[in-house]
């Protein structure tokens, strides 16, 4: 097995030799060549994220969200038991 330092411990020269490169960095043909093979260096754009989502990371915004939907469910729950009942019953 062989070891390889860390490459942040190794001085420019070591990192040289290690990657193969040079401190002039690629030839213009290479770096053509590289272009067409990888394309650019590019991050590609973020997926957007729903309102709610968002908001979702407002810490303070969550902690009053919450107790209030809870509260909403259990009206709603209650009402379609009711519905429920009725129905059956009637």
């Amino acid at each position: 097995m062989t070891f390889h330092p860390p490459i942040w411990s190794l001085n420019a020269e070591e990192v040289y030799l290690n990657q193969a490169t040079a401190a002039e960095g690629l030839a213009d043909s290479e770096a053509e060549v590289k272009l067409k093979q990888y394309g650019a260096n590019e991050l590609p754009e973020p997926p957007q994220r729903s309102l709610l989502l968002q908001q979702g990371n407002n810490n303070a915004y969550c902690q009053e969200l919450i107790p209030l939907i809870k509260e909403n469910f259990g009206y709603l729950k209650l009402f379609c038991s009711s519905v429920i009942s009725f129905n059956i019953y009637y």
